[in-house]
């Protein structure tokens, strides 16, 4: 199902939060923070991702959280470091989805494990460059 250009902008306008160590990214935006902790782990590039909430079906939690722990597994066995975080809405109601900063995967790798999750889109960056919105769906023109 194509993302909306309404979609697009609540992604673009969400609190992508870490929990440990403490940082909140926004997309478009250099995180110094982030870059230490990259750099902390002898990475280059990072994700943003969830398992939660399919293509933007609402489940519930404990569907959300077995999702999560199987997301989880994969970046642990493909050697990924994995924070605990969220994602939080700063316009809608959306309520905040459990996530995960996922260092030294691939802008790729990361793109082919949010479509595994059925994703809409994931945050991504590397080391010294602002963070970018990745769609893993089609978007709708026009």
């Amino acid at each position: 199902m194509p993302l909306t250009k309404a979609q697009i902008h609540y992604y673009m306008h969400t609190d992508y939060v870490v929990k440990q160590p403490p940082l909140i990214i926004h997309i478009g935006s250099r995180h110094p923070a982030l870059d230490a902790l990259l750099k902390q782990n002898q990475a280059v590039e990072w994700c943003f991702i969830t398992a939660a909430n399919p293509y933007s079906r609402v489940l519930s939690d404990a569907d959300n959280d077995s999702r999560n722990q199987q997301l989880i597994a994969a970046c642990h066995g493909a050697g990924w470091s994995t924070y605990a975080g969220y994602g939080k809405s700063q316009i809608s109601d959306w309520l905040p989805e459990p996530s995960l900063l996922v260092l030294g995967i691939s802008a790729t790798d990361a793109k082919q494990l949010a479509v595994r999750y059925q994703q809409n889109a994931i945050v991504i960056g590397a080391l010294d460059k602002p963070s970018e919105l990745l769609l893993c769906v089609d978007n709708e023109t026009g």
